[in-house]
């Protein structure tokens, strides 16, 4: 497992809790901007994205995971078939 790919997930992870709480407090502000319509719109907007780039490095994390079990356990039955008695 790429150790870069972690770390990146885990600050995505970070910066979308951080993105969720603006959100949070946009949506619960006693005295609104003129503009809540349009923050409300890009931080949704931006969560969507960190969500995206979330999902994106778990299904490569993923790959590659299932490639190194499967070259594991194709290494282990080619193994056992070159074994001789």
């Amino acid at each position: 497992m790429s150790y870069a790919k972690v770390h990146e997930l885990q600050a995505l992870v970070e910066i979308l809790e951080i993105a969720k709480l603006d959100l949070h407090r946009l949506l619960i502000a006693d005295h609104v901007p003129f503009d809540i319509s349009d923050k409300i719109a890009k931080e949704r907007k931006t969560i969507a994205d960190i969500e995206f780039l979330i999902q994106d490095i778990q299904v490569d994390l993923a790959l590659k995971d299932l490639k190194r079990e499967y070259m594991q356990t194709y290494s282990l039955a080619n193994g056992m078939n070159t074994l001789t008695i």
